[in-house]
């Protein structure tokens, strides 16, 4: 369990690019922090591992033949088809199941050899999230 957790300054997050360019995102506008996240600096290549799920029963894994050592690993919250009781990782009524906690997916990552982990929203989430800002309009 977490307690006690701070956000502190800076919380900034910028991407350079081969060519030198730079992307700079703005803090609760395109990206947030974790309260289990460390502080500092990262830098590396990115590398896209799906869900983050390594798992023998089923046999899933989203890292099988990804060399993350030293990179920044992006992956998706949540599980595969997570809105299916009867999916693989699925939780009874919605809920999050071991394989779709975010901590699970930082200690695989992080066991592969990675600096630092992205998370983008799985597909789902974001599709219901589009409903939900449509139906408020």
């Amino acid at each position: 369990m977490v307690t006690g957790s701070e956000l502190t300054t800076p919380n900034t997050l910028k991407f350079t690019l081969a060519d030198g360019k730079t992307i700079e995102l703005k803090y609760d506008a395109d990206f947030r922090t974790c309260s289990f996240g460390g502080a500092g600096k990262f830098s590396g290549g990115l590398v896209f591992c799906g869900y983050g799920i390594e798992e023998k029963k089923p046999a899933y894994d989203d890292f099988a033949g990804v060399d993350v050592k030293g990179k920044v690993v992006v992956l998706m919250r949540r599980t595969p088809r997570q809105y299916d009781e009867k999916a693989p990782f699925g939780g009874a009524h919605g809920s999050v199941s071991k394989q779709g906690d975010l901590r699970t997916k930082v200690g695989n990552a992080v066991n592969k050899g990675a600096v630092a982990i992205l998370f983008v929203n799985d597909p789902y989430s974001a599709r219901e999230a589009a409903k939900k800002r449509a139906r408020r309009r």
